[in-house]
């Protein structure tokens, strides 16, 4: 799981560089955010397994950055 983590996170600097150097940062910003977001649900379920209290905030805060970049996706 941590090696996902790890692709999710390079994704996301990867897209998120691609953009700043491009000046496509609104083209490129909802994928950025999906890629976070699942970053960021990877780090919820390993804190889930260490029965950690902030895997709940970890998950609602990838759940919110999932939906916004689909509202911006859909908006596009």
């Amino acid at each position: 799981m941590k090696k996902l983590r790890f692709i999710f996170i390079f994704l996301t600097i990867s897209l998120a560089a691609y953009g700043i150097l491009n000046n496509q940062v609104s083209l490129i910003s909802p994928y950025v955010l999906l890629t976070a977001g699942g970053a960021i649900i990877l780090s919820g379920l390993s804190e889930f397994q260490k029965r950690s209290p902030n895997a709940l905030s970890l998950f609602f805060s990838a759940g919110f950055m999932i939906i916004v970049s689909m509202y911006i996706l859909i908006s596009i």
